[in-house]
């Protein structure tokens, strides 16, 4: 995933890339949930647009599996609300645009995960 998440990428294109690999985690299992995890822990680490693209894909991912690490997207979400300010006092907005698009999808999977539980 991490090969095809770029700034200049359209949020469309992360939204579709990421529900399309929902759709293939869904389809194929609990073994290629498990065989992508340590995969998407280590990816929001590489940058806001992974960041997003793999809390979109959890989002996602709520409907069907009702296991979630909270760690996971409260690790996204304070790396990149922090570097959101960071950015903004640095007056980099574009990069602070992408770290919050990357909180804002965090906030996003949480959310949805909490309506399945409903």
């Amino acid at each position: 995933m991490s090969e095809i998440a770029d700034p200049c990428e359209e949020w469309a294109l992360i939204s579709q890339t990421a529900a399309l690999v929902a759709e293939i985690v869904r389809r194929e299992g609990l073994n290629l949930w498990q065989e992508l995890l340590p995969s998407l822990v280590s990816i929001p680490s590489e940058g806001p647009v992974q960041a997003e693209l793999v809390s979109m894909m959890l989002r996602w991912l709520s409907e069907d599996i009702t296991v979630h690490d909270e760690d996971l997207e409260g690790f996204i979400y304070l790396k990149h609300f922090g570097a959101t300010l960071n950015e903004v006092s640095r007056q980099q907005l574009d990069v602070a645009k992408q770290h919050a698009a990357a909180v804002t999808a965090s906030v996003n999977a949480v959310n949805a995960y909490g309506e399945s539980f409903v």
